[in-house]
């Protein structure tokens, strides 16, 4: 992810928040490898009637190979070989991310809009240190690296 975010320029989760999910075995991990060496892997979650992409990237040395759909491929193939009755792409945005988007298209389906989350905050000071905390982490990271 982070080699894909930097070469695509867009934003990516923390390391240690795409590990938890995958140490808690909430996800599942799909690797595509290339003369030995992995090219690509994407995170997917089987859950109730569904699975959800979550974040893939690749290593960008051999793009015309298109690893990216062919691990798209074997997470639709395992959704059937459950059982599951959908697939969620997990978000698109013409905008913020027209790569992401026209990769996302191009399986076809339907766009699904949910509506925008709200937070609503039940404890004031912890909010408040919550963000206090988040905003540290980011200046923490831009002066870091």
């Amino acid at each position: 992810m982070e080699v894909t975010g930097k070469r695509k320029h867009f934003g990516t989760f923390s390391k240690s928040r795409l590990e938890y999910i995958f140490k808690e075995g909430i996800s599942e991990l799909f690797l595509a490898e290339y003369k030995g060496e992995v090219d690509a892997a994407a995170e997917a979650i089987f859950f109730g009637d569904t699975a959800t992409y979550l974040h893939a990237g690749t290593s960008g040395k051999n793009e015309k190979l298109t690893a990216s759909y062919l691990l798209v491929w074997e997470i639709l193939k395992e959704a059937k070989r459950r059982g599951l009755k959908f697939f969620d792409l997990w978000g698109i945005d013409e905008k913020r991310w027209p790569g992401v988007t026209t990769f996302k298209k191009s399986f076809g389906g339907y766009e699904v809009n949910y509506p925008e989350a709200r937070i609503i905050i039940y404890k004031k000071f912890s909010y408040i240190l919550y963000k206090l905390m988040h905003f540290a982490r980011r200046i923490i990271a831009q002066i870091s690296g």
